[in-house]
């Protein structure tokens, strides 16, 4: 690592310092067991009062009621939503309440290449699974094994 270190002019850290030193935290995960609940309350606490989350990845990444909770009590400065918990949300719910609170409709794809690359994997998958051959891009590629 400290040959990409070097090469980006960066610095690996763990998750605390990177919480609590970070005026931007960009979250870009899969959703997975682990990263289930990655920012709660814990996580918030760690945060500078100036950090701006934004939230791209899944919903569930981030505990909701936390994050209420962190908005509410100005232990972050905002937040920025691509994504939430329940999604869609309720249209009463809290969130949309929140003036440091920016959500947007799960639109960070939205891009005119983006479509079209995505257009592009589906009709490989289409062609595929018509062909009766393996998805090249299967999500799940556990399932070939089941037969």
């Amino acid at each position: 690592m400290p040959e990409q270190e070097t090469n980006l002019n960066a610095r690996q850290v763990d998750l605390d310092e990177l919480l609590s030193t970070s005026d931007f935290i960009c979250l870009h995960v899969p959703l997975t067991q682990e990263t289930t609940g990655l920012i709660g309350k814990e996580e918030f606490e760690k945060m500078k009062p100036t950090t701006i989350m934004i939230n791209t990845a899944r919903g569930p990444v981030v505990t909701t009621d936390a994050l209420i909770e962190a908005l509410q009590n100005n232990q972050i400065l905002a937040a920025g939503l691509d994504v939430t918990d329940p999604e869609p949300l309720p249209p009463d719910h809290p969130l949309y309440q929140l003036p440091n609170c920016f959500i947007t409709p799960h639109i960070g794809s939205a891009t005119v290449n983006t479509r079209r690359v995505m257009a592009g994997i589906a009709i490989r998958n289409l062609k595929a699974g018509i062909q009766g051959k393996p998805l090249p891009y299967c999500v799940n590629p556990e399932v070939y094994n089941l037969f």
